[in-house]
């Protein structure tokens, strides 16, 4: 069964122990950082953060739009910039508020 985990730790959303679980959608507002996914629990309530997943977020980020798995919310910084890590490649993305 899939759950919501809000990015409550750290920088990389890609790193599981970075996710808090919660119990019912998120509200997150904006469109320029992740703020919660929906995954499947490892069994010690962090997510699996799958490959599918990992490109999930990226495409909501160059979009500025939330999918049905990846929550967004606004930075509240100035500038951000968000790193994801797959298949060997970096994907960079730098925001202006």
């Amino acid at each position: 069964m899939l759950s919501w985990y809000i990015l409550s730790l750290g920088n990389d959303p890609t790193t599981k122990y970075n996710y808090e679980k919660v119990y019912a959608q998120p509200t997150c507002c904006g469109t320029e950082a992740i703020c919660a996914i929906r995954a499947f629990d490892d069994g010690h309530n962090h997510p699996l953060i799958s490959e599918q997943l990992k490109f999930e977020m990226i495409s909501a980020l160059w979009n500025n739009r939330e999918t049905p798995n990846v929550r967004l919310h606004y930075s509240g910084r100035e500038q951000e910039s968000i790193n994801i890590v797959c298949h060997n490649y970096l994907f960079n993305k730098t925001v202006g508020v």
